[in-house]
């Protein structure tokens, strides 16, 4: 089939992939015979789209890589080893609310790794359910990876793409098949800034990249499904962006804030706005920031509505959130740049009282000790001058210790272990 085609070409088979389904009798009973697929999926009203899946899942087995079933009722519980199925149903909504706000804050970046990186999902009419349902496994739900949606009618396509858009999902292509020809399906995708399928990341056209047939499942060569679609270069695209005063990563122009209304509010300078303005000049994008919300980062009201800098990320009213952000504030819906900044915590502690800097030679000795090394010193240097002048002939000592100043400078200089300028001559003075 072109499904298995497409995923032994463009899905990683050590990843775990996901196949999701909707709920109209794809699933009813879990399966007695493990060896036989087909016996898993039982439906009799649905005879065509039950031999159709569970021969999909046949071929999928034979790849033999990790395969998570995502669909309704009891027959989510299938023991097949290498079909596993999400253990617990997703959590309600108004539960999670009523968890602590500290749990909720503290859900780093780190507790949602080993994302799930493919899915298939097979839908008719249900896809907003499908990810409403997927997303509530926050430490699998990966909008970053590789997505095939399955349909019938070529008609909505545009529909699913868009409501893909919606949900942060760029690398998606919709298998659909022909409508010339039934036995042949097309591959349609589209490209957020490469016009005329998008417009600054919006939708405008879908756009044909591949088929493949039923009876011969092959794909054209040297075409990618899943290529990179966020460009280096974003003409000119405005990067929308929430943000608030916040000294010193956020700093508002006072003139110009007096100048401009609010809707066209600046920013002067700031750490997080130096980083944003490098950003956009290498992406050739420009910044548009929207007045600043209120409350702080993020608020929560009543109606369980989120408010500041996180509601207008998650409401999809802009598309950066910058404000000395931490891993604190991390959310299952919200992507967390790379660290740029590290914070360093510390215990802060009373400050010893400081002694001024001309007091540190003083503070070497005690008081009575300073005394009795200048009396010693005094004593020194008067014998060493009654010594010179009174204890040897006039010319035969040196000059320097005939006097008193020259006598004390000879004493400090042995005290302190340094040579004398010039050595005595005479035995007594030695």
């Amino acid at each position: 089939m072109c499904i298995k085609t497409i995923t032994e070409q463009f899905f990683d088979p050590t990843e775990t992939l996901v196949v999701s389904l909707p709920n109209d009798g794809y699933l009813t009973a879990p399966a007695v015979d493990l060896a036989e697929f087909s016996h898993i999926f039982d439906d009799t009203a649905s005879t065509q789209k039950t031999s159709t899946f569970t021969h999909l899942l046949e071929e999928l087995h034979g790849t033999h890589r990790p395969i998570v079933i995502h669909g309704p009722g009891p027959a989510l519980y299938s023991f097949v080893p290498i079909m596993t199925a999400f253990p617990t149903p997703p959590p309600d909504f108004l539960d999670a609310i009523a968890m602590s706000m500290d749990q909720v804050m503290k859900s780093g970046p780190w507790e949602f790794r080993n994302k799930y990186d493919s899915y298939i999902l097979w839908t008719n009419d249900t896809l907003s359910r499908q990810l409403q349902q997927l997303k509530a496994y926050p430490n699998s739900w990966n909008p970053h990876g590789k997505f095939l949606v399955v349909m019938e009618r070529i008609s909505e396509v545009n529909f699913v793409l868009e409501k893909m858009r919606q949900w942060h999902v760029l690398n998606v292509v919709a298998l659909v098949p022909a409508s010339s020809d039934r036995k042949t399906f097309d591959l349609y995708t589209w490209f957020p800034y490469q016009p005329p399928s998008g417009e600054c990341g919006k939708l405008r056209e879908t756009v044909l990249v591949n088929k493949c047939t039923a009876q011969e499942p092959y794909l054209l060569p040297n075409v990618s499904l899943f290529p990179p679609k966020i460009p280096r270069d974003f003409a000119g695209c405005p990067i929308i962006v929430s943000t608030l005063p916040s000294e010193p990563h956020v700093m508002k122009s006072i003139d110009r804030e007096k100048r401009q209304p609010e809707a066209n509010v600046t920013y002067a300078d700031g750490m997080d706005i130096r980083l944003l303005n490098y950003v956009t000049q290498r992406l050739n994008a420009s910044a548009k920031f929207l007045p600043p919300p209120d409350g702080d980062w993020s608020t929560f009201y009543p109606n369980f509505t989120w408010g500041g800098i996180t509601g207008d990320v998650l409401y999809g009213r802009a598309d950066l959130g910058i404000c000395g952000t931490t891993y604190a504030f991390a959310f299952p819906d919200l992507d967390l740049t790379v660290p740029y900044e590290t914070l360093d915590a510390l215990f802060v502690v009373p400050r010893a009282r400081q002694h001024p800097r001309w007091n540190s030679i003083t503070r070497v000795f005690h008081l009575p000790t300073w005394l009795l090394l200048i009396i010693v010193m005094i004593v020194a240097a008067v014998t060493m001058l009654c010594l010179a002048n009174y204890g040897t002939k006039y010319s035969e000592e040196q000059p320097d210790y005939r006097s008193m100043s020259g006598c004390l400078s000879c004493v400090w200089a042995a005290m302190l272990g340094v040579s004398v300028p010039r050595q005595p001559r005479s035995a007594p003075m030695r």
